[in-house]
């Protein structure tokens, strides 16, 4: 038996290890009670589940099981691939039918696909095989109540896109500083009045000139000395007459002597 779904492996996993959802699909498909609790087991998960149920049977079943009685689900299921491997035993207290089942789910397409096969078997001897092929018709056809139950649930929920990142928050500007208002320029000192000029400070009043000073009267010259008179000259001595000269030797005739000067006259004074 295999039933394609239009969701995704992780959507119909999680369904479908949801204790709170499974025990509501229980009670909207006729079932009297269910509890379902849920365990880690290696690398899966690991649910069981109790479920009170009435089936209306065949004369023959009647006769070896109760139609109302409760029934242990242990289901395991582990990850395989991109999608999921699991194993499923029920068991019914005190009756001799035991139902298991391998079932796989799957990614095909846009969507996944979940397989089961189920497998009943009973311990009563002659008529075991007639029981156990009863029991499994039963069985399957409450699993098919349940797929249709989950491609409805599936189909009335939004597809669950892969959440998109989210943008990171566009900063908001910062709000740009008002410009502190202008300050009013401080109203302009009235010009001081101007300080009347200054009163040009009188020239002060000239010095006199000193009066000149008396020349003092010129000193008469003191009167000229008489010239002493010249003294007179002495009279010049007379020249003394010259030696004859000797006798010169006969050899050249001698140069006659230049005559003799005359004694200058003496200056007059």
């Amino acid at each position: 038996m295999e039933q394609k779904l239009g969701a995704s492996v992780a959507q119909v996993f999680a369904l479908l290890t949801a204790p709170a959802w499974l025990q509501e699909r229980s009670k909207k498909l006729g079932e009297l009670s269910a509890k379902v609790s849920v365990k880690k087991a290696g690398k899966g998960l690991q649910l069981s589940m109790k479920r009170r149920i009435r089936r209306e049977l065949p004369p023959l079943v009647a006769s070896v099981l109760p139609s109302e009685s409760d029934l242990l689900f242990t289901e395991t299921w582990a990850p395989s691939g991109a999608g999921y491997d699991g194993e499923l035993l029920i068991e019914a207290p005190g009756q001799p039918v035991t139902v298991s089942a391998d079932f796989s789910l799957a990614p095909q397409g846009e969507g996944c696909v979940y397989r089961i096969r189920h497998q009943a078997r009973c311990t009563i001897p002659f008529i075991g095989s007639t029981v156990a092929a009863v029991a499994q018709q039963l069985v399957e056809s409450g699993c098919e109540d349940e797929l249709a139950y989950l491609a409805k649930a599936l189909s009335a929920a939004p597809a669950k896109k892969a959440p998109a990142k989210k943008a990171a928050p566009v900063k908001e500007a910062a709000p740009e500083k008002k410009a502190p208002p202008e300050k009013k320029a401080p109203p302009a000192k009235k010009a001081a009045p101007a300080k009347r000029a200054v009163l040009a400070k009188k020239a002060a009043p000239a010095k006199k000139a000193a009066p000149a000073k008396k020349v003092a009267p010129a000193k008469k010259a003191a009167p000229a000395k008489k010239v002493a008179p010249a003294k007179k000259a002495a009279p010049a001595k007379k020249v003394a007459p010259a030696k004859k000269a000797a006798p010169a030797k006969k050899a050249a005739p001698a140069k006659k002597a230049a005559p003799a000067k005359k004694a200058a006259t003496s200056r007059k004074a």
